[in-house]
């Protein structure tokens, strides 16, 4: 069926996916029927309320801004030049995706239970950072020296191109492989709205960035800025959460001497 029949596979898998987890949700709330207080869940939806109503949108957000380059570069370039990008891009995130998947969930775990407690946010963040820096360096060099050599070997010739647009792309992917932290602790923090806003910034620079290297560069000095733009702002969201979880420390510190 073509696009169509991606797009509607994508989306009944999003609903069987959602009917299963009611299944399991109403199952839960007949057992634990007598412990389900209304009157609570109310409380909490109106706690919570910045969850859903920040970060529906900040995801849609996302969506559009990792789209965005594909389009763009497709329209000022032509379909070979968007293809090579979407294509080096997907190789260089799908071992990242592989790692960082099962990371999230542990870390978000781990982060909740030690914020519930009133452990050292800050040093779970430091760690966890430097790790993910750590883990990536190595790679992440070997790639941009050899990526354009990698990509002819494993794919043929005619993908140089895509690794030459990789090699470049390794700035963005190393800094957004090690900010999983900022983006989590920044949830735990309630930091939904200014992580909203913060997603619109993105959005406006990333689409000034295209828009002006389509009209005045060529494709791979384009695709160069774009991904230092990316490198810089991701850097800005670290030292931002960074900054956040070590004043909320400093505070701890005080409160317990």
């Amino acid at each position: 069926m073509g696009a169509l029949g991606l797009a509607l596979g994508a989306i009944c898998a999003d609903i069987l996916a959602s009917l299963n987890l009611w299944r399991i949700v109403k199952h839960d709330m007949k057992e634990n029927h007598a412990a389900v207080a209304w009157v609570r869940i109310k409380q909490l939806a109106h706690e919570f309320r910045d969850f859903p109503l920040f970060s529906a949108p900040q995801n849609i957000m996302n969506a559009i801004s990792q789209g965005l380059p594909v389009l763009m570069l497709g329209y000022f370039y032509g379909i070979g030049v968007a293809g090579a990008y979407a294509f080096g891009l997907r190789i260089i995130h799908a071992p990242m995706g592989f790692l960082l998947t099962p990371l999230r969930q542990v870390l978000f775990q781990k982060a909740s239970e030690t914020h519930n407690q009133g452990g050292n946010l800050y040093t779970l963040f430091i760690k966890t950072t430097g790790g993910l820096m750590a883990v990536a360096l190595v790679p992440c060099v070997v790639l941009f020296i050899l990526s354009p050599q990698i990509f002819s070997w494993l794919f043929g010739v005619e993908w140089r191109e895509a690794g030459v647009y990789a090699r470049w792309l390794l700035l963005w992917m190393f800094v957004l492989f090690s900010n999983v932290p900022s983006v989590l602790f920044a949830r735990i923090l309630r930091q939904q709205k200014n992580l909203f806003v913060f997603d619109c910034f993105v959005l406006l620079t990333r689409t000034s960035i295209l828009a002006f290297g389509g009209f005045y560069w060529t494709a791979l000095t384009t695709i160069i800025f774009f991904s230092v733009l990316g490198f810089i702002l991701n850097v800005i969201l670290i030292g931002w959460i960074g900054t956040l979880l070590h004043f909320k420390n400093i505070k701890i510190n005080i409160s317990t001497v």
